[in-house]
């Protein structure tokens, strides 16, 4: 078992306040006709935004095999729902967690979704 520690990169374009709630995920996308097991979850609440900031979140993740691709995944929620609306932050890129990270740190870019 491993700590990855994930950098929630924050855009700048977004207004500063609070977040009801951060969903930061790790899945097994592994398998190419499989759905992606998850593996991990973190769910932070309340939680302060600040343009051009960074949160950060730690989760447990088994011990993987090198031919495991793990990925990243995080949706901020303003309303707290958990599901994705308009003013929401939303990783939408591959983010791939590599078998072996310095520090086991990992910046993950999210965006705003209009």
């Amino acid at each position: 078992m491993r700590v990855v520690r994930l950098n929630i990169a924050l855009p700048p374009n977004i207004v500063g306040g609070i977040a009801k709630s951060v969903s930061a995920e790790i899945w097994d996308a592994s398998l190419a006709d499989a759905p992606a097991v998850l593996l991990s979850n973190n769910l932070l609440h309340d939680v302060v935004l600040i343009p051009n900031g960074n949160l950060e979140t730690g989760l447990k993740v088994p011990s993987t095999s090198a031919k495991q691709i793990l990925i990243a995944r995080v949706h901020i929620s303003m309303d707290g729902s958990g599901q994705i609306k308009h003013g929401d932050l939303l990783t939408t890129s591959f983010v791939e967690i590599p078998l072996k990270l310095e520090k086991d740190r990992l910046t993950v870019p999210v965006v705003l979704i209009n």
